[in-house]
């Protein structure tokens, strides 16, 4: 998968993104333990091409650029298929545009995608807005159930206003790493918080079993999704502040 030196990327152009397992539906390679890895698995995530436009190509490559925090890599394949004639009145879809053939591929896999880059989870981490697209500066979405035992209530962003905030419970006494790669500058919630490893974009965060928690963070002046697209290995490392 390597694009350093004289290494090859893969043949460009099929659908299939297997040499990005590693990112997704894995996360071997990801921004806070292997930072090293984001900028190659990026660079053939890019080099891939649309050999035939196909809902699974463009959505494998969406929830691959989720994981790999690319909100604008996210958006491109999702407008594959929302604008490739690819939706029929039932909602199902189609394998490609047209709609010459009926397939679940999209009609599965579009939830999953949105999930994926407005909230990504693990046991022990809790990140919002992890790809948002630029031309999502503002939404809710609600029930998700995150991974590590974190049910997500409810989640709602607006840039323009400098603030995220989501509701969770947990099902069991545990302290969860808070990441927002948009940046924090100040957290308020019922629920103990505290400096993390990760950074000033990251805070401790203790959950209480069954207690319906709500957090907010307080966005940088001036925040946009182009957060997104900064390089992160810089803050690998760092040691964090809370308020």
């Amino acid at each position: 998968m390597s694009t350093h030196g004289s290494h090859r990327c893969g043949s460009g152009g099929h659908r299939h993104i297997q040499h990005l397992y590693a990112a997704w539906p894995l996360r071997e390679i990801n921004h806070e333990e292997r930072p090293d890895l984001v900028p190659p698995a990026l660079k053939a995530l890019q080099l891939r091409g649309d050999q035939s436009l196909s809902a699974h190509g463009s959505l494998h490559r969406a929830l691959a650029a989720a994981r790999l925090k690319d909100g604008a890599q996210v958006y491109d394949n999702l407008r594959k298929i929302i604008g490739g004639d690819m939706l029929f009145r039932s909602l199902m879809t189609s394998h490609n545009p047209g709609r010459d053939i009926y397939h679940a591929d999209a009609v599965n896999a579009l939830p999953a995608v949105l999930a994926e880059a407005l909230l990504y989870t693990r046991p022990g981490v809790l990140e919002l807005l992890p790809a948002l697209p630029e031309q999502w500066d503002k939404g809710t979405i609600t029930g998700i159930r995150g991974r590590g035992g974190i049910r997500v209530h409810s989640l709602d962003w607006d840039l323009s206003d400098g603030a995220t905030t989501v509701t969770v419970t947990s099902d069991r006494i545990q302290d969860v790493t808070l990441i927002s790669r948009l940046g924090i500058t100040a957290v308020t919630s019922s629920a103990q918080v505290g400096p993390s490893m990760l950074g000033p974009r990251a805070r401790n965060i203790s959950l209480t079993a069954g207690q319906r928690t709500r957090i907010t963070i307080s966005l940088p002046t001036g925040t946009s999704a182009q957060a997104h697209r900064r390089p992160e290995q810089n803050e690998h490392g760092q040691s964090g502040r809370s308020r």
